[in-house]
């Protein structure tokens, strides 16, 4: 995945970023400019007001939330209005999925390959002389 500047606004906006990269945007080409209007830009600050649109805080922190926007993912962010880097592994329960294995794991939610279909076999069969309880 690559960072870069994803808002469209931005003066060196990068279509070919995957996520944002906090501090990569340059905004100096819209200050001072003639912008007429209120700001009609959901991402800023300021939206809807009759003013240029401003998309830092007094902190100096991007109004817009920044995360992850795949439902997917272990790091979802539902209010994510700006991509970033998704994580789909730290949440997941790795063991066997298949319920006609030996081991299998009613919590695992991804197969590592560990099923084993042998250890369990046996006679079930309580009046047989090789009964295996």
């Amino acid at each position: 995945q690559v960072g870069g500047c994803t808002l469209p606004f931005a003066c060196n906006y990068d279509p070919t970023a995957d996520f944002y990269l906090p501090g990569s945007c340059d905004f100096s080409c819209l200050f001072g400019m003639p912008m007429g209007g209120g700001c009609a830009d959901p991402l800023a600050c300021n939206f809807g007001e009759e003013a240029p649109c401003e998309y830092f805080d007094d902190n100096g922190e991007l109004c817009a939330t920044v995360g992850c926007m795949e439902e997917s993912a272990c790091n979802y962010d539902p209010e994510a209005e700006i991509p970033e880097p998704c994580d789909y592994t730290s949440c997941a329960t790795w063991g066997c999925t298949n319920e006609n294995a030996c081991n299998y794991n009613p919590e695992a939610t991804d197969e590592d390959g560990s099923c084993e279909y042998t250890s369990c076999l046996g006679c079930t069969d309580p009046a047989a002389s090789n009964y295996d309880p």
